[in-house]
């Protein structure tokens, strides 16, 4: 399963980065931004706390300079985890300079069963050259079982 994620968010890189993204005459934002991140991640369940090391990828559209939408994939490198994947579909408000909240309704995808999931979080662009950007941030899944994981994590994006 964790296959299919990876195909899917493969496809819709390859597919927007290969569109082209011009600023109009008057716009002071690039539309377009690519992120890979990297952290930690602690899922809580009733029984027991599990830890695992975070390796993600984003891709988000801004409309305006407030509003975005993205998608984000995810993955998870301990085997023990119940947790292996999951693909999220996200709404992002950037309110005021490099600050982000973002949310959205997902599935996380596991050897045993398929589930539903919503991520809400928050971070933080510090912009590091023209179009390049690095972001703390953190965010919680609300798995439909009554999981919660917890990510912390360092993304490095490029905007165009």
């Amino acid at each position: 399963m964790p296959y299919r994620v990876i195909q899917l968010a493969a496809l819709a890189v390859i597919g927007l980065l290969a569109s082209p993204n011009k600023l109009d005459a008057g716009e002071t934002f690039p539309h377009s931004a690519v992120a890979v991140s990297t952290g930690w991640a602690l899922e809580r369940e009733k029984e027991k706390d599990e830890e695992s090391f975070s390796l993600g990828l984003e891709y988000e559209y801004r409309a305006t300079e407030l509003w975005g939408v993205g998608i984000a994939a995810e993955w998870l490198s301990d085997d023990d985890m119940v947790r292996n994947a999951s693909l999220v579909g996200l709404f992002s408000l950037h309110p005021i300079g490099g600050l982000r909240v973002f949310g959205g309704p997902g599935v996380e995808f596991t050897d045993k069963k398929d589930k539903f999931l919503f991520r809400a979080g928050a971070g933080y662009e510090f912009h590091i050259a023209e179009h390049w950007f690095i972001a703390p941030e953190g965010f919680i899944d609300l798995i439909e079982t009554g999981e919660r994981t917890y990510v912390f994590a360092f993304a490095l994006g490029y905007t165009f």
